[in-house]
């Protein structure tokens, strides 16, 4: 037997970009997906239902998106200022 129970964290950099997607699940008799993600990804969201649908039969599952930009310092080549010795 599969336990509906359950609760998942992942995250990735892309370019310059932190996603991370967190998910709950509870038993429920029938299908119950709650997505949360981003305004700007919104146009995603029926892609998403559909393929949570095609994953799962029950159970009430959340799902969170979230992203952040990451911004990098710029960091100093010094052996192109001071090449060191010759």
């Amino acid at each position: 037997m599969e336990s509906m129970t359950g609760f998942g964290i992942c995250s990735k950099v892309i370019e310059s970009h932190k996603i991370t997607v967190l998910t709950k699940s509870v038993n429920n008799k029938g299908l119950s997906l709650v997505f949360r993600i981003p305004r700007e990804t919104a146009h995603l969201e029926q892609a998403l239902h559909r393929i949570a649908r095609e994953m799962f039969s029950r159970g009430r599952i959340d799902v969170n998106i979230s992203w952040k930009e990451i911004v990098q310092k710029p960091r100093l080549n010094r052996t192109s200022i001071w090449p060191g010795p010759t």
